[in-house]
């Protein structure tokens, strides 16, 4: 299961009754922002110099391609950093998410999360 699809169902588990795809969306990019920013801090200090730089460089020059800022990020960050990091992102995100709305859960709805929660035998997939 992705992430997408968790958070999906975690919408619909709770009743959400706003635009679940925009939450959705929301939730994805928080998760990639977070998750470029702890694979930043495990990079060295001359990757981390060197990678802000680049990045500066491309946001002066209003450069908005997409792939060139994921081939400067691929030069200094590892898959496998970036994927750990992902995961522990998404891990956090979900987390703080389900504490804010634990109060004002009804116990049908934590019995469906719960029973959401269950049904994970694997890791969650962060490909999207």
């Amino acid at each position: 299961m992705t992430v997408k699809e968790f958070f999906s169902q975690l919408l619909l588990a709770i009743d959400y009754e706003g635009d679940r795809e925009k939450l959705v969306s929301e939730f994805l990019v928080d998760i990639k922002i977070r998750a470029l920013a702890k694979a930043r801090q495990k990079i060295s200090e001359e990757s981390r110099t060197s990678l802000d730089g680049e990045l500066k460089k491309l946001v002066n020059e209003g450069n908005e391609d997409t792939q060139t800022y994921a081939d400067i990020l691929n030069k200094h960050i590892s898959r496998d950093v970036y994927k750990q990091t992902l995961e522990s992102a998404s891990e956090e995100i979900m987390r703080q998410y389900l504490t804010a709305l634990q109060p004002s859960l009804t116990p049908e709805q934590k019995q469906k999360i719960g029973s959401l929660m269950k049904g994970f035998r694997e890791p969650v997939n962060t490909d999207s």
